[in-house]
């Protein structure tokens, strides 16, 4: 009895000195807020100057296959003027894609939404892909779409002077980059990878995107310059920094992303905010975070924020207004019906019931809200059971348990 007394005591002390080496985290204070910015992307309104609300043949809900819910561009463009007016931060920054497609009565509606946010709040821009020299815009007040102009680069520049293209610190004469001081301790370098200038050229839309060693090289002492100066400096442009999904990396990855993220390691740059893929996923390269943010248009109709300290960067993002059961629900039926051939084949009577859930769990994936799909494959169905055994290794499905909707730089 005493040989087991002595060896439960040993075991209490093991266990006690155990508990008194191990490491715990330090909670971590953050700092002096140097700056509030909201960001958002992929806003791609459609004027209504272009449109006839009664033409029923090109209806906006009917213009896109991808998810976004075009029919709420306006609704979801005035909500979100409204709440970045009450929200006050020091800056609102878009990445790309501003326009449905390139139609200068699209970029003039989305002045006048700007020309709308208090004269306070910094306004930045960089053009995406759809943005100039784009091949196809179209208005639709008839059963025939009539062919609209679209605008040129120096045209893009000039229509949004006031947000971005007057007053920066620095434009870069290869492309329509520029770094614009946010205030004296933090700084915005908006970065055009977009590949516009050659669409003539190319004989088609180009999607992918580039950084070019000009722009690196011009760049250089402006970081050099804001190190030495304890600025911090957050990058932004439309084409991704990082690989967020493996089926995503060809005209989604900018070209050269390499060169910039070893001059963003050099110069101590730690965070990027990108778009294009609609997807809102967090991605590390050479130990800088690349943020690509779902689209405005998409469920979830979500806007980032990044409250800036002088120790740490803390990201998150909001909802904008009211209408994600919809959009939710026009991102799931758009992808209704895609292989619906092969569900059938492979599952049979749970053909309905898998192509619906696997529906639903893409709008959340899209949304990065991977808890939500760890929590829908908790299901004890059939239908789960099969998805979990033939669907486990999906980009869906195989995903993290990590929201991608929030991330501490520190």
């Amino acid at each position: 009895m005493k040989k087991l007394l002595s060896l439960i005591l040993s075991i209490i002390l093991c266990l006690c000195f155990a508990a008194c080496g191990a490491k715990t985290e330090e909670p971590f204070e953050k700092g002096e807020k140097l700056a509030t910015i909201f960001a958002v992307s992929d806003t791609h309104l459609l004027s209504e100057d272009l449109f006839s609300p009664d033409n029923q043949k090109y209806v906006k809900k009917a213009m896109t296959a991808d998810g976004r819910a075009q029919e709420c561009d306006y609704y979801l463009m005035e909500t979100m003027i409204q709440q970045v007016n009450e929200a006050k931060p020091d800056a609102l920054i878009i990445t790309g894609d501003i326009s449905f497609n390139g139609e200068v009565h699209s970029h003039r509606s989305v002045v006048s939404f700007l020309d709308r946010i208090d004269k306070d709040i910094t306004v930045l821009v960089i053009p995406g892909n759809h943005d100039f020299n784009i091949d196809g815009c179209r208005s639709y007040y008839n059963d025939t779409p009539h062919g609209e102009n679209t605008v040129t680069g120096p045209e893009f520049c000039e229509l949004y002077a006031d947000y971005g293209y007057t007053g920066a610190l620095s434009y870069d004469e290869e492309s329509h980059s520029y770094i614009y001081e946010i205030n004296d301790k933090v700084w915005a370098v908006m970065l055009d990878t977009t590949l516009c200038e050659y669409n003539a050229e190319a004989g088609l839309n180009t999607a992918g995107g580039a950084v070019w060693e000009e722009t690196i090289e011009w760049l250089r002492p402006w970081l050099k310059e804001a190190q030495d100066k304890g600025i911090t400096v957050i990058g932004f442009s439309h084409h991704n920094l990082a690989v967020h999904n493996p089926l995503f990396v060809d005209s989604y990855v900018m070209f050269n992303a390499e060169l910039l993220s070893a001059l963003y390691k050099e110069y101590g740059v730690k965070l990027h905010l990108s778009g294009h893929m609609h997807i809102q996923s967090i991605a590390e390269r050479d130990g800088i975070y690349d943020i690509a943010q779902g689209s405005l248009l998409d469920y979830g109709n979500r806007m980032s924020t990044i409250d800036v300290y002088d120790n740490c960067m803390e990201y998150s993002r909001i909802s904008v207004g009211d209408k994600q059961d919809y959009t939710f629900e026009v991102f799931v039926n758009k992808n209704i019906g895609k292989r619906t051939s092969q569900y059938t084949e492979k599952y049979g009577e749970y053909a309905e019931e898998v192509h619906l859930l696997v529906c639903q769990a893409n709008a959340y994936y899209f949304d990065g809200d991977y808890p939500k799909i760890h929590e829908m494959m908790n299901q004890k169905t059939k239908a789960m059971k099969l998805i979990k055994k033939n669907e486990k290794d999906s980009y869906i499905f195989g995903s993290e348990n990590v929201d991608q909707n929030y991330l501490l730089v520190k």
